[in-house]
């Protein structure tokens, strides 16, 4: 399920590899819905401060209603 999917290593990878592994994970499921569902999510992502920490902030909908939020912290790297 979704919790079990964005608890899934999240602390192994770095920023970027966090972006990229939730936008195919997205890609993957609207390519597997039929017209016209598959045009109808949307993963909107917000990144904001806590004091030092970045934080992302999501919030999934399917044909306009929403059905996740999520909050995860996002660890600095080199790059």
């Amino acid at each position: 399920d979704l919790d079990s999917y964005l608890n899934l290593k999240f602390d192994n990878l770095s920023p970027k590899q966090k972006q990229t592994t939730l936008c195919c994970f997205w890609n993957k499921i609207a390519s597997s819905l039929p017209e016209p569902y598959n045009s109808t999510i949307k993963h909107n992502i917000i990144f904001y401060k806590v004091g030092e920490n970045l934080m992302m902030r999501g919030t999934i909908s399917i044909v306009n209603e929403v059905v996740k939020t999520y909050s995860l912290p996002i660890e600095k790297d080199d790059n």
